[in-house]
């Protein structure tokens, strides 16, 4: 079946389209509604840009077409646009008309209109690479983010549920010069400018596309709905039955824009406005698959399992492997309560909560130009969101999330001669999210079962988060309310000269983020079953011995941690950079870009001070608590790192200035400033400022669930549990690409590239202050510093290599059909998944790094995509095809068993490798891991288990209708996973789980969505 999806998958790609594309802008910022006609011979095409300024001709073939942009109120732009062996992609910038002309007859674009629509045709745009939001951590380093190589292109924007106020940064830019992302593409753009890459057929007419009429305001008005009765059942990973809840989920907006013309109110032609608001009403269906135990075991009966029960007090088994009711301990059965019981058969993925949340936004864009002189446009943009949402936990904890956001710039262009322009921009923006967990205000609940060491703050009242190696975890959210604001000041100059394009300019940002939050004011336990276990003559658990939830019900967890007391934190830090580029047509055959950039951001410091790291002695031999303020130590308490060079180069050659075949290749460096933000984070919530522990059970200092979160281990003074390296480098990744492109007859386009990313100074993380090899009970006295707790020491001393070969084929747009195609082999290698720190996995021994390399978490060997597009008169039908192979997954170990060598991060633990191969069985061969051997860490490769593959079908049906000179009604049905097909989303690793082996999650089964558009 695989085989044949994979073929018939193939088959789409050798007949695609390439439409010419581009960007309609004013004074940088995107126009909707602008006209572009485009005739070659007897042809005419007749296309409309959206809401970004973009848009697409379809079915141009070879040969020199004459093009022409027109929109009320600004000149005219005319060009030459030559259809060859590539997609075309161009920018287009119009400016407003003088005031006399406006009321006049259009005039072509003369002086620096001219000039500058020359240099633009000068430098033919080529695919290189473009980074996405440096938010992102693992997609940063591979095929998606900074390296787009020969991706399929985006979506229409105009298509996506903008749920998330995306950035907070300042948006406005600087000609070819501010987004901190990177380069365009390679050879034709500046740093920033992002071209667009849309597939085929993806038109973007927003206004319309009749012939436009001056003093009109054009728009739309659009309605979706999505219902579960048109949706499929969830999949259901347990084998019983699946209960479909009932949802409704609506999308709807309107769009304007034209002069600035209200009858009787006002008559302003020289301005112009545009106003969007798209608002979200959904009701999304969640569905909890958890194992809970059984109401026998919640009484301490556990005759049915395999492992043996010991108790800790004689180190003899329980008789029946049952616990006598009066050991039970009050603590646990209180908490009881709050952990269900099991609604489905079996004793494995027993319990499934099913519900709908909501989750609504409203967005408002709104934004005004106007021409003040002949050389001088003022341009104002506004955007709000307001969102708010349930989550829900999986017992069935709901809590509360909401947040707003609002993004404004204010920017002036002046054109300094017929040759150079210049643009500054003023920008402000600020964003909330507040989160409110289920238990907040409500009961205390460790007062009420004698749980020392909690926060007693009401909102953070509730059960401490519980966490067991078999069963599903108690957890809520923490309170928090966040705001992040930043204020920025961009200037860049574009200067025209002969055959060269010159940018540079600078940027100053002022950046401030602002948390109220206790981590973890409740406390969190983890039972792992070490204290019902057999142990050795050495100390160490035996195997098929304990059992996590008897270690519950009898009050002994292995390890607690408590984190709250300094909720208020006020970071800042600044941001300066500067750049210069150089878009040379150096041969009517060749383009250059060689450009280089300079970034300096500085690490957060707190606005009080209130902030502390680890001074750490050579070898890990001692640390001291350091705080700002003292001797020798910058406020942030790391060293500022000065040395954020990134050259950008690219170029694009044909052999012949007419041949069929183009060269392209770039390279570029990119470093990210979001790390900074994770440390800052880590290292409030800490002594002297906070009270935080994380400590494990001991024959001398034994923890219980009423005293481990106020126990503090004899000799203990420094309770720290984070700390970063003091001389911690800023991440930062390169990125090459080279690629060969031929046109063939009947349209078809082959190309061929390749793509290589190396990321360095990764974030990686360790337990440095661990124990050696011995009994886990008598690991918190034997650490390698006496009286320090174990804490986790980020370095940024990881590195990673990624390389693809990528092949599209394409045929252009034919007889209302269009079909590309790509194929991507890659291959990503690392000793760390993220590039920031966010989510990464404790190293297993900080000692031995080299352990830790292996396939990048993300990494996928082969991944196929395809879309198409037919259009038959009004009538439309889009769809797109992707067939991919899984990411890889560890084999671990947890509970008894997990940290036989010392105390150290629970979790980071992995299996031993028993030689056997790994293919086999439903998922993986489960005899090709076993659990290591008391006192030696696992010797299986990080990342050695195939993931699961997938498959998806989507596709998009739509009709229009004429309703006279420029109003069309639109309906459109879209469909998602159209073949229902089953995608296994993760697999059960924990070798000594009673999940080992199974399937936990799924994606999402087929929906259907309908949409009404109305355009006027």
């Amino acid at each position: 079946m695989r085989n044949g999806v994979l073929f018939a998958a193939l088959a789409f790609t050798v007949s695609a389209s390439w439409g010419q594309t581009g960007v309609v802008k004013s004074n940088g910022l995107p126009l909707p509604g602008v006209t572009l006609t485009a005739a070659l011979g007897d042809r005419k095409l007749v296309t409309t840009t959206d809401e970004n300024g973009r848009y697409a001709f379809e079915g141009m073939t070879a040969g020199t077409w004459k093009a022409q942009a027109d929109l009320f109120g600004f000149t005219t732009a005319n060009r030459q646009i030559e259809i060859g062996s590539s997609p075309v992609v161009t920018g287009w910038t119009l400016e407003l008309k003088p005031m006399a002309a406006r009321r006049g007859p259009p005039n072509n674009a003369t002086g620096f209109q001219v000039l500058q629509n020359q240099a633009e045709q000068q430098v033919a745009p080529v695919p290189g690479v473009t980074p996405e939001d440096n938010t992102t951590t693992e997609a940063f380093l591979v095929n998606g983010s900074i390296s787009r190589g020969l991706q399929p292109g985006e979506s229409d924007p105009g298509q996506q549920n903008p749920d998330q106020f995306r950035q907070m940064r300042a948006s406005a830019q600087s000609p070819g010069g501010f987004d901190r992302r990177g380069p365009g593409d390679f050879g034709g753009g500046g740093f920033g400018r992002q071209r667009d890459r849309r597939p085929a057929g993806q038109q973007g007419a927003f206004f319309g596309n009749r012939m436009q009429r001056n003093n009109q305001v054009r728009g739309s008005v659009f309605f979706s709905f999505r219902n579960s009765g048109l949706d499929a059942a969830p999949y259901s990973v347990n084998g019983q039955s699946s209960i479909k809840q009932a949802y409704d989920q609506y999308r709807f907006g309107f769009n304007l824009g034209g002069p600035l013309i209200v009858s009787k109110l006002f008559k302003s032609p020289e301005t112009f406005f545009f106003l969007n608001y798209t608002g979200t009403r959904a009701d999304n269906p969640v569905r909890n698959v958890a194992t809970v135990p059984s109401s026998v075991q919640r009484t301490g009966d556990f005759s049915a399992i395999g492992s043996i029960l010991y108790d800790p007090l004689s180190r003899l088994p329980f008789a029946g492997n049952q616990i006598p009711l009066n050991r039970l301990d009050p603590a646990a059965l209180g908490l009881l309560k709050f952990i269900p019981l099991p609604n489905q058969p079996g004793a494995i993925q027993n319990y499934v909560f099913s519900t709908t949340v909501p989750r609504n936004t409203d967005n408002l864009n709104t934004r005004v130009n106007r021409s003040l002189s002949k050389k001088d446009r003022l341009g104002v943009t506004f955007n709000y969101q307001r969102r708010d949402a349930n989550n829900a936990q999986t017992y069935g904890f709901v809590d509360e999330a909401s947040g707003s956001g609002i993004n404004t710039d204010l920017s002036w262009t002046r054109n300094l001669s017929a040759r150079s322009v210049n643009t500054l921009h003023l920008a402000f923006n600020r964003n909330t999210n507040a989160t409110l967990p289920y238990f907040a205000f409500g009961e205390n609940v460790a007062a009420a079962l004698g749980i020392l060491g909690a926060s007693a703050n009401p909102i953070n009242y509730g059960p401490p988060n519980l966490s067991f190696t078999n069963y599903g975890a108690l957890s809520d959210s923490s309170a928090a309310h966040v705001v992040n604001q930043n204020i920025g000041l961009v200037e860049g100059v574009t200067w025209s000269h002969g055959s060269h394009n010159f940018t540079l300019g600078g940027e100053l940002r002022w950046n401030e983020l602002n948390t109220h939050t206790d981590q973890n004011g409740r406390g969190s336990f983890s039972f792992s079953g070490l204290e019902t276990s057999a142990l050795s003559s050495a100390g160490s658990p035996l195997a098929n011995t304990g059992w996590d939830f008897a270690d519950f019900l009898l009050g002994l967890p292995q390890s607690s941690s408590i984190q709250y007391g300094s909720a208020d934190t006020y970071f800042r830090n600044r941001t300066f950079a500067t750049y210069v580029q150089d878009d040379w047509r150096a041969r009517p055959n060749l383009t250059l870009t060689l450009g280089v950039r300079y970034e300096y951001f500085t690490p957060l410091k707190e606005k009080y001070g209130r902030i502390a790291n680890l001074e750490i002695a050579p070898g890990f031999t001692g640390v001291t608590v350091v705080t700002p303020g003292q001797t020798g130590f910058p406020d942030y308490l790391i060293n500022p790192d000065k040395n954020n060079f990134s050259p950008r180069m690219g170029f694009a050659w044909k052999p012949k200035a007419d041949s069929k075949t183009q060269f392209r290749g770039g390279y570029g460096i990119y470093y990210n400033e979001g790390v900074y933000n994770t440390l800052a984070a880590r290292m409030a919530a800490q002594p002297p400022f906070a009270k935080t522990s994380s400590v494990s059970t001991s024959l001398t200092d034994p923890l219980t669930i009423q005293t481990g979160l106020a126990t503090i281990p004899a000799g203990k003074t420094i309770l720290n549990t984070f700390a970063a390296d003091r001389y911690y480098r800023v991440p930062y990744a390169q990125t090459w690409s080279a690629s060969l492109q031929r046109e063939f007859r009947g349209g078809i386009v082959v190309e061929a590239g390749y793509l290589g990313t190396k990321g360095t100074r990764l974030d990686i993380q360790g337990m440095p202050n661990r124990a050696a090899p011995g009994s886990p009970l008598t690991a918190e006295q034997r650490r390698l510093i006496a009286n320090a707790s174990g804490f986790v020491f980020e370095s940024s001393q990881g590195n990673s290599i990624y390389h693809a070969a990528q092949l599209r084929i394409a045929r252009r747009f034919s007889r209302g059909l269009s079909v590309n195609g790509l194929y991507t082999f890659g291959k990503s290698i690392d000793n760390s998944s993220t590039f920031g720190g966010a989510g990464n996995t404790v190293a297993q021994d900080a000692n031995n790094l080299r352990a830790e390399r292996g396939l990048s978490s993300f990494d996928r060997r082969h991944t196929l995509t395809s879309s198409f597009v037919v259009m038959l008169h009004d009538w439309s039908l889009n769809g797109s095809v992707s067939l991919m192979t899984g990411t890889p997954l560890t084999a671990r170990v947890l509970g008894n068993l997990a940290d036989s060598s010392g105390t150290g991060s629970v979790g980071s633990g992995r299996a031993d490798s028993t030689g056997l191969p790994i293919a086999g069985g439903e998922f993986f061969d489960l005899a090709a891991f076993a659990i290591p051997p008391s006192g030696r860490y696992g010797d299986a490769g990080r990342n050695t288990i195939p993931g699961s593959s997938s498959f998806s079908l989507n596709s998009s049906f739509g009709r229009s209708f004429s309703l006279g000179d420029r109003r069309r009604l639109e309906f459109r049905l879209d469909a998602t996973n159209v073949t229902n097909h089953v995608n296994i989303g993760g697999i059960g690793t924990v070798v000594n789980s009673n999940t080992y082996g199974i399937a936990l999650a799924a994606g999402a089964m087929r929906t259907l969505q309908g949409t009404v558009r109305f355009r006027f």
